[in-house]
């Protein structure tokens, strides 16, 4: 008898791998002169696709996110198999879940695809913003929807990353909110946008410590 593939090892390497790694272009394009160091997250003095215009950084920013987003697209496999799991394999589970996978893998393509065409001055920005924007609309409705269903079922699993995921979640609708109401500078968006993507990078590192305890 075969042992099945633990993920939670993948898990963890991919998504604290990719956090390091957009922190590591952000403090190459400020070795390179293509940026100020600051706290990005407070200031907002670069976004994380700002951060990956030129040169090096460009590559570096394709090289981490096009192997990532398909690995997400693998991860949320596994997110869906281990909900499964602890519905004890309920039919409806098994359908909606299958649809939570079609949506996830439909948004790391469109994150393909936005970072495919970055390419400093001459991005295409228009296909880069619809392209993101379809991954983060999809991802957050995977997000929400899988929180929904695993609610009946947090009593199988230990508790801690059940809690740091809604926290995550928390997180990102606050920043969703603001952005409605913010004053719409260049500064802003880029706050929001790099909450934003390390909450759904926290997120995902949440299914590293996933355990039944039924």
């Amino acid at each position: 008898m075969k042992a099945e593939f633990d993920p939670r090892g993948l898990i963890s390497f991919t998504t604290i791998g990719v956090a390091i790694l957009f922190l590591a272009t952000y403090f190459i394009s400020i070795a390179n002169g293509h940026n100020t160091l600051c706290n990005p997250f407070i200031s907002g003095c670069s976004d994380i696709t700002h951060a990956g215009f030129s040169s090096y950084e460009n590559y570096m920013l394709k090289a981490i996110l096009i192997p990532t987003a398909t690995l997400m697209a693998i991860i949320f496999f596994f997110i869906q198999k281990w909900l499964v799991q602890i519905s004890d394999n309920k039919n409806s589970i098994i359908k909606q879940g299958k649809i939570m996978l079609f949506l996830a893998t439909v948004g790391c393509v469109g994150l393909i695809v936005g970072t495919s065409v970055i390419d400093g001055q001459n991005t295409l920005m228009k296909v880069h913003l619809k392209s993101v924007a379809i991954f983060f609309v999809t991802m957050s409705v995977c997000q929400v929807w899988y929180t929904i269903l695993e609610y009946k079922y947090t009593y199988k699993v230990n508790k801690l990353p059940v809690i740091l995921r809604r926290v995550a979640i928390l997180i990102t609708a606050a920043f969703s909110i603001w952005s409605l109401f913010m004053e719409p500078t260049g500064a802003n968006r880029s706050i929001v946008e790099w909450w934003g993507v390390y909450a759904l990078i926290f997120w995902f590192w949440t299914f590293s410590i996933n355990k039944r305890v039924d």
